[in-house]
């Protein structure tokens, strides 16, 4: 009878020990460290990382102003919004006992002023969405990993801090959202009723591999050769409509195209990258220019010309009802525009 008992407690003890080192290698619950995050924003003291990640070029979209949903048109305003790509880190705290949302954002505030920075948005709770989750849904939905932004949600009390400052002559944006995780949500991260801190970073640098600039010359030239062009060089941030600034060499060469060919007519036609959501897709050039995919495509599919491998993917790259009937190409993974002389 000894012998077994000693064996079971021999048994518990090894449990006990195999539970201790699962728990010390996921990370959970180690000392917040420098190792990512941006040495002139440090972390509030006694904070715990609990997820953390690097990304050598990672994107980063930051709103200037509350996100708004209208109940009546059934859609979200179009608030401003500024973005980054470059080295991206992301790094999840649980904060120490007794903190809270507000106070935290006031800490990386006073660090944020100490680097020389310049706040581009910061509010707390009503201030940052008309209810709903819906300033975590367009800010994060689709960017940060699942299990972190399920923890965002239904989490109120919450703030946000997004700015800008220099580091060693390269500007860096960076966003801060607290919040208590009074719901409970994924303890395993953070535990129930304390406050977390999301902190991610981008030191700003080439957004997009260079493209070779396709000169108005040569834009006539294939024109007149193949009745079609297409031209990469054209960027957008996900789900938005807005050209970036990177666009703007090889939309000067579109200028100057049409200036000296007035009498050309064009049919424009953009199309998305791998990275585009079905949550996103109802904010495509051709259902915001009012015509649908499908109509493009027959349009496209029925002209004289020689074979095309884009055409095969117009019709279905563009809105919700098409995406079954999508065919992969490498075609659909270029972001630019095809401009056809009718």
């Amino acid at each position: 009878m000894k012998a077994r008992c000693r064996e079971a407690n021999a048994y518990w003890v090894v449990g006990v020990w195999l539970v201790v080192l699962i728990f010390l290698a996921s990370g959970y619950g180690r000392e917040a460290s420098d190792e990512n995050e941006h040495p002139a924003l440090p972390h509030v003291p006694g904070s715990k990382v609990v997820a953390s990640e690097r990304k050598e070029q990672g994107e980063m979209t930051i709103p200037l102003e509350r996100v708004v949903f209208d109940l009546q048109t059934q859609k979200f305003n179009n608030f401003k919004t500024v973005s980054a790509s470059g080295l991206l880190t992301r790094t999840l705290y649980e904060l120490p006992a007794q903190s809270n949302p507000q106070e935290a954002v006031r800490f990386y505030e006073t660090s944020l002023g100490e680097a020389k920075g310049e706040i581009l948005f910061s509010g707390a709770e009503g201030s940052l969405d008309n209810g709903d989750d819906r300033f975590v849904d367009q800010v994060y939905h689709g960017r940060i990993p699942d299990r972190i932004y399920n923890l965002l949600l239904l989490n109120r009390e919450n703030a946000y801090l997004a700015g800008k400052y220099n580091w060693n002559g390269r500007d860096v944006y960076v966003q801060i959202y607290t919040f208590a995780n009074s719901e409970g949500r994924s303890t395993s991260l953070v535990r129930k009723g304390r406050v977390s801190a999301l902190v991610e970073t981008v030191e700003a640098g080439p957004a997009h591999p260079p493209t070779p600039l396709v000169t108005s010359e040569q834009m006539a030239d294939e024109i007149n050769r193949t009745g079609r062009i297409a031209l990469y060089g054209l960027y957008f941030d996900t789900g938005r409509t807005d050209l970036k600034s990177e666009s703007k060499p090889t939309l000067q060469q579109i200028a100057d195209l049409l200036k000296r060919e007035p009498n050309l007519k064009l049919l424009v036609v953009g199309h998305t990258d791998k990275r585009w959501q079905l949550r996103n897709k109802s904010r495509s050039l051709a259902t915001s220019s009012g015509i649908g995919c499908q109509r493009i495509g027959d349009r496209i599919r029925d002209r004289p010309g020689p074979p095309d491998p884009v055409r095969s993917i117009l019709r279905c790259s563009s809105c919700v009802e098409c995406d079954t009937r999508r065919e992969k190409s490498k075609s659909a993974r270029r972001i630019g525009a095809l401009l056809s002389a009718k």
